[in-house]
């Protein structure tokens, strides 16, 4: 059995994550409970705990803070980042705080119950031999590698996040995460590049105008192609349409 923490301000919440999560039938035990970040950090180091589902907004020490802490002392511990707030930068400090997924309240039991199978997954494959290790890895190439495909054969849409993090089935900020590790950029970067691609075939290789090919690489105007393409070429695209004809 996984040992479980469940770390939040509010006592309801906490009851309402030991009723999801005692009858979802997955091998965990809840170990304790804790009402802020100080508090969660005091228990860790007593009961050791596989999994920690935390709040993110909590009094004195947050759950970014708390995260990031417990993370530097124990990497192997898994951390759910739960939290009312849907602004991406809680998802980047999430992310970079090594949170395991980003949850938004109010929590679907389903949802929940994925997320910590994920978790679970993650800490099997840990203690695991090393094959399993090595399974892990490929199973995050896999993951990455369809989060490409689908961004290069949708560049011309209007792409989220969260849209490509559905595609693969993964939470937008554990897809992040992984993307970045295995790529050293993050999605919004790549799709950039993959934009940027197609738009300077297009201006080597038809005669459409710069707002068309703009519309038509996914950008969302002229004048915002232009200013990412010069930053990316050092040049405007009308610039580098006439060195590409001499």
């Amino acid at each position: 059995m996984y040992k479980v923490l469940l770390v939040d301000d509010e006592e309801l919440e906490r009851k309402i994550l030991c009723f999801i999560l005692n009858n979802s039938s997955l091998p965990i035990t809840i170990v304790g409970e804790a009402a802020s970040g100080r508090e969660a950090l005091d228990k860790v180091h007593d009961i050791r705990p596989d999994l920690i589902i935390m709040d993110i907004k909590m009094p004195g020490i947050d759950g970014i803070e708390a995260t990031r802490q417990i993370k530097a002392l124990y990497p192997n511990i898994e951390v759910l980042i739960l939290t009312a707030y849907s602004k991406f930068s809680y998802s980047q400090q999430a992310i970079k705080a090594q949170a395991t997924d980003y949850l938004l309240k109010p929590i679907q039991p389903q949802q929940l119950i994925e997320a910590v199978k994920l978790a679970l997954d993650r800490l099997s494959l840990k203690t695991s031999r090393p094959c399993h290790a090595l399974n892990l890895s490929n199973q995050a190439e896999l993951f990455v590698r369809k989060a490409m495909e689908y961004m290069e054969a949708n560049y011309a849409n209007n792409i989220s996040l969260n849209m490509v993090a559905s595609h693969v089935h993964l939470s937008p900020a554990y897809l992040s995460r992984l993307f970045n590790k295995k790529t050293g950029s993050g999605l919004t970067d790549y799709l950039a590049q993959v934009r940027l691609k197609t738009a300077k075939q297009q201006l080597r290789t038809s005669t459409a105008t710069i707002d068309q090919i703009a519309a038509a690489t996914g950008f969302n105007s002229s004048s915002y192609f232009s200013a990412i393409f010069k930053k990316n070429e050092g040049v405007t695209p009308s610039e580098y349409r006439a060195n590409q004809a001499l």
